[in-house]
This record gives C-alpha cells, structure tokens and sequence, in this order.
C-alpha cells in the first residue's frame, strides 16, 4: 500500500537487461532516475522590445522522464508596437551539446501575413523555441510583429532532451 520512494539521485537500475544492440549506437546509462508531469506558463519574448504584448488565454503542460521532455502548450495572444523576433518559452533548459535541436510541431491562426508554416527549433542550452516562417521547404525568415494580427493563437509540442 503506497509508492514506492528512492532517494534523491537514485532511481530504477536496470543495467540486469541486455545491452543495447543498435547499429552505431552507445549506452550511456540504464538508470531512471527521473519522472515528472506538471504545468507551466508559456509565453511568447521578442528579441527587441515587448511593447504591448499580452495574453487572452495560455496553458501549458509537461512530462518528463530521464533526460526527455516533451511539452504541449496554447497561446492566444494580442500585440501592439512588439519587435524583433517572437519566441516561446519552454519549461526546462535543453541539452548543452554541439549541433543539438529540437523541431516543435506547430499550428498557428492569425498570422495572416506568413506565407508558408511557421516551423518551431530549440538550439543547444536554450529555453526559448525559435519561431521560423518555411516557404516551400526554406526558411525564409523569423516570425515577428509584422508577421501578426491583433490576435493570434499557437498550438503546440516539442519533444527535447534536458541539461
């Protein structure tokens, strides 16, 4: 009767199975020590100035376990005088390792101006989801505030590893 609980920086070993067999692969552990669901409060920054960025409605969500998260999240948002490029937050920072990205899936209403999707990336070590407008297959540039109208929505997930 009840859960099972493991100190702090230990977890479910399970280096007993058999090892890993892939192709061109390693192993770096066979522990779980992590597991954890939660909410938290997405938003959007600029890369210049805030101006009149607000929020009708947002909710986000996560779970983690190990070193993955994978987070779902809403905006409706509005803006007024916002520049520079738009980007959303994330609930954990992402693995420090050269090359390193994530692709967020995302859908987007009232951004009546782009041309194409609107592509979401987090780099290495970041905490933010670069938003990128693809036309055919290229990026052809940031989002930003002329890429909105006075209300927009953004739905979306990403699945990344942690630091």
């Amino acid at each position: 009767n009840g859960n099972v609980a493991l100190a702090n920086g230990n977890g479910i070993d399970f280096s007993a199975t058999g090892d890993n067999t892939a192709q061109s692969s390693s192993m770096a552990s066979e522990l779980l020590d992590d597991y954890e669901e939660g909410t938290w409060t997405p938003s959007f920054s600029v890369t210049t100035t805030a101006g009149d960025l607000g929020y009708f409605s947002r909710q986000g969500s996560y779970i983690k376990i190990g070193n993955q998260v994978t987070v779902w999240f809403y905006i409706n948002a509005y803006e007024n005088n916002a520049s520079g490029d738009f980007r959303v937050n994330v609930p954990f920072t992402s693995q420090n390792v050269s090359n390193y990205f994530a692709v967020a899936s995302l859908t987007k209403t009232g951004f009546t101006s782009v041309t194409g999707d609107i592509e979401g990336r987090i780099s290495a070590n970041a905490t933010i989801i670069n938003l990128v407008i693809v036309n055919n297959a290229n990026e052809s540039a940031n989002v930003t505030q002329a890429n909105t109208d006075p209300n927009f929505y953004l739905y979306g997930t990403i699945t990344y590893k942690t630091a």
